[in-house]
């Protein structure tokens, strides 16, 4: 069986390898792929490192004249090259692969690499192959997944009968307060204690629309924030690399530990630092390495498939992994979009009660529902509103509009609550909050929570350049849109 797979790999693998060079910024999706352990026939291994090779040379075509040109200092690739038929036969592959099917081909591939390594670790797949050849990747992990659920149907520790009653036991756990999440409170104090923390066994949805700064908000003020309280925190994304990450932890390091303020988010990208960054780098590098190795991870999706987050999670969550944050769930509009988004929030909620884990999905709002309301709740999730149903928090926010500065039509006047001579807050007084000139501030609404009241609203002023968010008072946003 063994062998017949590795020989249907043999056209499978052909068919992905050309569509790579039929398009070789593909190669830049498919990155993760291991040549060594995940092809099996020779031809398809020297294709791939050879094209792999053009491609990080920037050859953006490899045609005759780009792969002789690549050859023609390397005598003993090319002779290589020649031995497999020249280029003759790139062209033949080229003319038979269709590059839109890409897709396919590499989830054939990697069902088949599965198939075998269940072969190598004694599982007998023969009798089911039949079935097993037709089925995706995903389907596949799904067919194994309800047998062995199957298998332990009859263990029935899933359904606890108990007595309902408040004893000593209970009065002791409410006391510990093991109910509260894991506060958030370093820059968002009132938003933390609204919220009580981030929920376990729960989810906690943050949204926003394109470009508002969901991602770095839920870095720099939840994510980091929890990974800083000695929690063990893990970023699953299938929107940005983890230099982006990376570069966001740095600037968290260096204004919060070192009140170091010299390096920008686009000053790290184009570097050429002085000596005196430099520095400052090793020393956010030499935090990084004693305060938070072993207590965070970074894991990159290239699509949107449910199962895939699901092993991801499980998979840390068994080794101490305590609150996830998965970036992102977005609609291009169609009702496909918003089933697919309303199945995964209840997806990671089972998952998040299964496992005692908390997990923070961030949503992408449709633009068009800028356009209805200026007080943002669940109706704003649009199509995806069904997604409201299973969070035990949900977090909106959008970027304060001219006409809600002080003075104008839609003022939201900002304010807090005075202290009492004892440090207490005083809650039946008020005090006014004077936003700053050319500051660039943003309203959080608690669209829903059972910890709190639903419509708190929530103003924070963000300053980009070191992806700061600092919340500074309460405000009032209207419910007229104009």
């Amino acid at each position: 069986m063994r062998g017949k797979l590795i020989e249907e790999k043999r056209i499978i693998e052909a068919n992905f390898i050309f569509s790579l060079w039929s398009e070789p910024d593909l190669y830049g999706d498919y990155k993760g792929l291991n040549a060594k352990k995940d092809l099996h026939h020779s031809d398809s291994k020297f294709y791939y490192q050879l094209g792999k090779a053009m491609y990080e040379l920037d050859f953006s075509s490899f045609d005759n004249t780009a792969i002789y040109t690549y050859l023609d200092t390397r005598d003993a690739l090319k002779g290589a090259f020649e031995k497999l038929g020249g280029y003759q036969t790139v062209k033949e592959m080229l003319s038979i692969t269709k590059v839109d099917n890409i897709g396919a081909y590499h989830d054939k591939l990697v069902k088949n690499n599965i198939l075998i390594n269940m072969i190598d670790k004694g599982f007998s797949i023969e009798k089911d192959y039949p079935k097993l050849k037709n089925m995706t990747s995903g389907e596949l992990y799904d067919f194994y997944e309800y047998h062995l659920n199957d298998v332990f149907s009859e263990r029935k520790d899933n359904i606890e009968i108990e007595d309902m009653i408040v004893d000593d036991e209970f009065i002791a756990q409410m006391q510990s307060g093991q109910d509260v999440g894991a506060s958030y409170s370093t820059f968002s104090p009132r938003l933390s204690y609204a919220t009580l923390g981030v929920p376990k066994g729960e989810l906690m949805l943050m949204a926003s629309y394109v470009n508002n700064g969901k991602t770095s908000f839920t870095s720099a003020n939840i994510f980091l924030d929890l990974l800083d309280r000695g929690h063990k925190v893990a970023f699953v994304s299938n929107e940005q690399g983890i230099e982006n990450f990376k570069r966001l932890m740095v600037l968290h390091i260096l204004t919060t530990k070192f009140d170091y303020w010299k390096l920008t988010r686009k000053k790290l990208k184009i570097g050429k630092f002085t000596e005196d960054e430099i520095v400052m780098l090793r020393k956010a590098r030499d935090y990084s390495s004693k305060h938070y190795l072993n207590n965070v991870k970074f894991a990159r999706l290239y699509n949107y498939d449910m199962n895939v987050v699901k092993k991801i999670i499980k998979k840390l969550a068994k080794v101490g992994y305590e609150y996830f944050v998965y970036d992102v769930l977005k609609s291009n509009g169609t009702e496909e979009d918003y089933r697919h988004i309303i199945e995964s929030t209840k997806t990671l909620h089972q998952l998040a009660s299964k496992e005692n884990i908390g997990i923070i999905p961030i949503m992408q709002l449709a633009l068009h529902t800028k356009k209805t309301a200026r007080f943002l709740d669940v109706d704003s999730l649009g199509g995806a509103k069904g997604a409201s149903e299973v969070p035990s928090e949900i977090i909106i926010f959008r970027e304060v509009l001219d006409d809600e500065k002080e003075g104008e039509k839609f003022d939201i006047k900002p304010y807090n609550y005075s202290k009492n001579s004892d440090g207490t807050t005083n809650y039946k007084m008020k005090v006014q909050y004077t936003m700053k000139v050319d500051v660039k501030y943003m309203v959080f609404f608690l669209a829903k929570t059972r910890n709190d009241d639903n419509g708190l609203t929530l103003l924070y002023e963000y300053k980009g350049d070191w992806n700061r968010w600092d919340e500074v008072g309460y405000c009032h946003v209207s419910q007229t849109l104009r």
